[in-house]
């Protein structure tokens, strides 16, 4: 069996801003109880997809410091991703 490797992982939020982590800054990561999911649309078509009951990740914070996001302060600073 062949090992699959994970290079970055890409974190979409409510607001729709997309982070890409690199896995070095990764310390841990666990997605447990993944569960199936299979839904029948108006037109008939099916659509499936996955949602876990519990996911941990802890990333380096010196990285999500690092990071900038598309919220700001009211004095107009940006908001990092570790705030």
């Amino acid at each position: 069996m062949s090992e699959t490797r994970l290079i970055k992982l890409i974190l979409n939020s409510e607001n729709l801003e997309s982070f890409t982590i690199p896995m070095s800054k990764v310390s841990e990561l666990q997605i447990n109880a993944v569960v199936p999911n299979i839904s029948v649309n108006k037109t008939g078509e099916i659509q499936r997809s996955q949602t876990c009951r519990r996911f941990t990740l802890r990333v380096s914070q010196d990285f999500l410091h690092r990071v900038a996001t598309e919220a700001f302060y009211e004095n107009g600073e940006c908001l990092m991703l570790d705030e």
